[in-house]
């Protein structure tokens, strides 16, 4: 492993939130939303149509320079306790407190999902581009924090992390309602695949203190990812308790996803979530699979300085 990848692996264990339980990237929940938030609003300002000035004569355009690297950096630092399966299709659970922090400037962030660029329209539109890394997975309980594991997968190798590249992109339909799509391709660590997300969020409550959000999301993966993940090979068959598995490419699980941020004054709000995830299709037969449906939660609490 190099040392770029070794560093990320680091680096985005410590940013996991409570909210990313899973480790394929399945953007569900996001335990970042207070911190979000405001990162949004910032993009958005920096992308905002020039404003009339006095006597009603335009305003001078922002520079493109200050449009990119805006004009203040957004600092959230948080904590969050929280819940999961050990790994996707596991019956165990492992639970923990887990730090968190999110640094924002113009259209530039570094927070759980990676260190990248997005953007904010002012009728909702958002998208984002990152790199950023997959824990993998240990063949035992892992105390690597955000990396999934169990003694239970004893035998089958431990699954490197990769570096991945993250797109993120949701477009709204009306004022309650934004369809959601996410897929992460990998750019290094020669065993994983690539993922892909797609679904919609539903804001149940959007008030300037309590945001609520429900989402629907289906998950899938190429053959390389799924076989990685739920896939036997003869070779793991012989070392471990299962028999051998052929997982192929195609849908592999469905979440169901709440989120609330409740905003306590300009600099603390809280934070919760619960996410149940469905493997479905051939992925749910994999004997590595335990337990079908997998719950997640987290609380946390947020200071935005």
């Amino acid at each position: 492993m190099t040392w770029a990848g070794k560093s990320l692996r680091r680096v985005y264990g410590w940013l996991l939130l409570g909210g990313m339980f899973f480790v394929s990237g399945v953007q569900g929940v996001q335990a970042a939303g207070a911190a979000q938030g405001a990162d949004r609003s910032s993009v958005s300002a920096n992308m905002a149509p020039v404003s009339s000035g006095p006597a009603g004569m335009p305003a001078r355009a922002p520079s493109l320079s200050s449009q990119i690297w805006g004009d203040h950096t957004d600092v959230s630092l948080g904590v969050m306790l929280g819940t999961r399966p050990t790994y996707m299709g596991a019956k165990e659970t492992q639970g923990g407190v887990e730090p968190f922090f999110s640094v924002s400037r113009g259209i530039f962030f570094f927070d759980p999902r990676g260190i990248g660029v997005q953007y904010g329209s002012d009728d909702g539109l958002m998208a984002s581009l990152s790199i950023g890394a997959d824990p993998g997975r240990s063949e035992k309980k892992s105390s690597a924090a955000g990396r999934p594991g169990s003694e239970r997968l004893k035998g089958m190798g431990t699954i490197r992390s990769a570096t991945t590249t993250n797109l993120t992109l949701s477009v709204p339909v009306t004022d309650w309602l934004a369809l959601t799509g996410a897929a992460e391709f990998r750019v290094h660590g020669a065993q994983r695949g690539n993922t892909f997300h797609a679904g919609f969020d539903v804001a149940a409550l959007d008030t300037d203190s309590d945001q609520i959000t429900v989402g629907l999301k289906a998950h899938g993966g190429n053959q390389r990812y799924n076989a990685l993940f739920f896939g036997v090979t003869p070779q793991q068959a012989q070392t471990s308790r299962f028999s051998a598995f052929e997982a192929k490419s195609g849908l592999h699980a469905y979440s169901l996803e709440a989120g609330w941020n409740h905003v306590l004054d300009r600099h603390w709000s809280i934070t919760g979530g619960v996410e149940a995830m469905r493997m479905a299709n051939r992925a749910a037969k994999s004997p590595i699979v335990e337990k079908r449906t997998g719950v997640s939660g987290y609380v946390g609490v947020n200071y935005q300085f």
